[in-house]
């Protein structure tokens, strides 16, 4: 059986090692989440500058002859 000062010793180092994770993963997290949305943004500014450049090239063509 393992004796008391053990135990809290125990108890302690891993306190303090949860302690750590948990201030090491706020910063991962901000940065995370960052870059997601940097990923989105870029991405649906990619996707609307493809649609302009289809508009425009729409708005270029002469207008067709309609038939009555």
């Amino acid at each position: 059986m393992r004796s008391h000062d053990y135990d809290l010793d125990f108890r302690d180092r891993a306190r303090r090692v949860r302690a750590w994770g948990i201030g090491l993963s706020v910063p991962v997290s901000v940065a995370g989440a960052m870059l997601f949305t940097g990923g989105s943004v870029s991405s649906r500014m990619s996707a609307h500058a493809e649609a302009v450049r289809m508009l425009d090239g729409l708005a270029e063509r002469p207008p067709t002859k309609q038939q009555s």
